[in-house]
């Protein structure tokens, strides 16, 4: 329900973005040498994932919520970094290495946070409202929170205190490096401040997947610039 919710919200907000841009567009405020700050909420699409052996997972949408830092170029290129979040539900197919492969099902949750750099081109330059095109190249870190081995405990000494035990459990994880393109429109709302709507893919080299996955989204940012 709540994620019914999250994902009408979106929507929404994506709607009304599109209503108001050319109320609130009253001039180009990209300048040469200039710093821009965003926050975004991607909106990440379903999924499906075949891996070796005949296992299988399916992503299930959801929203994420990031930050970005940009440096203008000039009024046609900036360069940017993003850092990026989400923590979606899956559900997966496990194969068993017996003579009947029997097959088990689990649900878990899979945890994505990503380090992107990109190269954002803007058609026009002078523009308005600016369109544009982007490319990236990125790390990410996965955690499939499936358990990788028996609960342990760690236990140590805290200045403040006194004597503590904490217990955890490791997981299975993965890294990986990631490249992708996107495109969208950029809205200034004033001097100084503005927001972004794009469409962005990516595609991912996790282990063990019979081909690099193609994970897909919409964002909706906004941000100011100095």
């Amino acid at each position: 329900m709540i994620m019914n919710g999250l994902r009408r919200l979106y929507r929404i907000t994506l709607a009304t973005s599109l209503l108001v841009a050319p109320v609130l567009s009253f001039a180009d405020n990209r300048s040469t040498g200039e710093v821009e700050f965003s926050f975004f909420a991607p909106y990440y699409f379903s999924e499906d994932v075949d891996f070796d052996g005949g296992a299988s997972a399916e992503l299930e949408d959801t929203l994420g919520f990031g930050f970005g830092i940009a440096y203008n170029i000039n009024t046609y290129l900036a360069s940017r970094f993003d850092f990026e979040w989400s923590s979606r539900n899956y559900d997966a197919t496990r194969v068993a290495d017996d003579d009947d492969n029997t097959r088990s099902d689990i649900r878990s949750r899979l945890d994505d946070v990503r380090l992107n750099l990109g190269l954002d081109y803007y058609f026009l330059g002078e523009g308005t409202i600016s369109p544009y095109i982007t490319g990236n190249l990125g790390w990410q870190s996965l955690d499939t929170n499936i358990p990788a081995g028996p609960p342990n405990t760690i236990c140590w000494w805290d200045p403040w205190w006194g004597y503590i035990c904490d217990g955890y459990q490791p997981t299975y994880t993965d890294s990986n490096w990631y490249y992708g393109a996107g495109i969208g429109v950029r809205v200034p709302l004033g001097r100084s401040n503005f927001f972004r709507i794009g469409y962005y893919e990516s595609r991912s080299s996790v282990s063990n997947t019979k081909s690099d996955p193609t994970f897909a989204q919409t964002r909706i940012e906004f941000g100011w610039a100095y």
